[in-house]
């Protein structure tokens, strides 16, 4: 859970160096940071939704000009997206928090538990997965400076929701483990049951 908190508040998803502009390029799901070389490596960041506020008149650059290629880089569909469903996931993890502590109290409980630990796994990874996707298209993927073509690849935070995925998806095995021996002993206690009201029945005729 810790890892889907720090990958979307980390602007690293997508990672440029603009060698021509001696900067490099953070690009997040709502955060764009840039760093320049001349500033000491000082992060400069934005926020995606009030891009256009802090970042300048886009319509009066130059289309080679560094601020014309930042401006390039909205708030767009598909970053929503990736939010909303690591939101959800976070929501349903701090739900099955809430429901693990009752799984000793509660044998059915460690099931419901299981399963919203699998649909925590469903959802980071269809983040994970819808962000990888756009971002490889030619239009997400490449940028043009001056005399050259960069190429962004998928930064830190992005491998914090890959990490995330992995150890959502581990701790739906270990707990099925639970839920396994829970049904189990129940199964196990009912034939019981079963064979001593049988013998009972058998005692009385």
């Amino acid at each position: 859970m810790g890892l889907s908190i720090a990958a979307i508040l980390t602007p690293s998803w997508q990672v440029v160096n603009l060698t021509e502009y001696n900067s490099t390029h953070e690009h997040g799901l709502w955060l764009d940071c840039t760093r320049h070389i001349q500033d000491g490596n000082v992060s400069h960041c934005v926020y995606k939704f009030d891009y256009d506020k802090y970042s300048g008149t886009s319509n009066l650059e130059d289309d080679n000009s560094p601020v014309r290629e930042v401006n390039r880089h909205k708030f767009y569909g598909w970053h929503i997206a990736t939010l909303i469903l690591l939101a959800l996931a976070l929501l349903t993890a701090f739900m099955s928090i809430f429901i693990g502590t009752f799984g000793c109290c509660c044998g059915s409980m460690a099931l419901v538990f299981s399963a919203i630990t699998l649909l925590t796994t469903f959802l980071s990874s269809v983040a994970v997965g819808l962000f990888f996707f756009y971002s490889q298209r030619a239009d997400n993927r490449f940028i043009q400076g001056i005399d050259r073509t960069y190429e962004q690849h998928v930064g830190v935070a992005f491998f914090l929701g890959m990490g995330a995925c992995f150890f959502h998806f581990l701790s739906f095995l270990v707990a099925m483990l639970p839920t396994y021996f829970t049904f189990k002993k129940k199964g196990h206690v009912g034939q019981l049951q079963y064979a001593t009201k049988h013998r009972t029945n058998l005692e009385y005729r």
